[in-house]
């Protein structure tokens, strides 16, 4: 048996599978090692369906991961997960790989993710070999939950937010009047800032939403096209997802063609890794 986790900054997504296909399927929150602590990991380990999974049976767990970059986090990522699965081949990788093996299999492209953050790099139909720094939550995120959320809230505390959107948003968040503090008091502001996303969503055919969404995925392009090769773009995310009307129509604008959009990677990744164990 082997274990796929697909982890971003909100979720992971977790399969056991075996030789017949998927056993088991569970979900604990996102285990980013910059933001999570090791004891953080034991607790959302202990208090998942993981527990339960038959660990001593399984041979390799395959863990994609956001802010694993570098040999250095892919090997604390490893010896966190050894705790728990001991019997283990550990293989740590970054979620650009994970969208890359999900969007493309063996075929090559530029890869994107816009879900709560954003990231991009060209996939060789093997290994990420070339990325844009994607700078994190401060100084990046362009086109991610992070960054619209950030927008929206911004103009709705600067009263630059049309009347209409600014009532609705107080029906949709009665905490308004505490909004700035909640944001600077929260553990995860990434997570706290993309969780206005559905409310963006929810009105983007309004043009002021509509302009904060063009906006916001005109930077993420522009930055796209410091790749060599931009015949094709495969976008993985929620953002990316729930919003594929609009990223279709700033791509061509800026002259780039997608190629695919997909919102989770873990299915395709399961099939993907599935083919090992035949």
């Amino acid at each position: 048996m082997i274990v796929i986790a697909d982890s971003g900054s909100s979720k992971t997504d977790w399969r056991l599978i075996s030789k017949e296909g998927v056993v088991e399927a569970t979900q604990t929150i996102g285990l980013n090692p910059h933001i999570i602590t090791p004891s953080d990991f034991k607790k959302a380990v202990k208090n998942s369906d993981l527990v339960n999974w038959p660990l001593e049976s399984v041979n390799k767990v395959y863990f994609y991961g956001a802010g694993i970059t570098g040999i250095k986090l892919q090997e604390k990522l490893a010896n966190w997960l050894k705790t728990t699965f001991y019997m283990s081949e550990i293989l740590a990788s970054s979620d650009l790989l994970a969208a890359a093996r999900a969007i493309y299999g063996r075929e090559d492209g530029i890869i994107g993710i816009l879900g709560t953050g954003s990231n991009s790099g060209f996939y060789n139909g093997s290994e990420i070999e070339q990325t844009v720094p994607a700078l994190g939550y401060i100084l990046g995120d362009e086109g991610s939950g992070n960054a619209l959320g950030k927008r929206m809230v911004t103009s709705f505390l600067r009263d630059e937010l049309p009347d209409p959107l600014a009532d609705e948003f107080r029906l949709f968040y009665p905490e308004h009047g505490n909004l700035l503090g909640n944001i600077y008091e929260s553990p995860q502001p990434a997570k706290f800032l993309a969780s206005f996303v559905p409310f963006i969503h929810q009105h983007q055919d309004s043009k002021f939403m509509e302009q904060l969404a063009v906006a916001g995925f005109t930077k993420y392009f522009k930055l796209l096209k410091e790749y060599k090769n931009i015949s094709k773009v495969g976008l993985v995310g929620s953002v990316a997802f729930y919003f594929s009307k609009t990223l279709h129509k700033v791509a061509a604008t800026e002259g780039i063609k997608i190629y695919r959009i997909i919102k989770s990677p873990i299915d395709s990744l399961s099939l993907h890794h599935r083919a090992e164990l035949s």
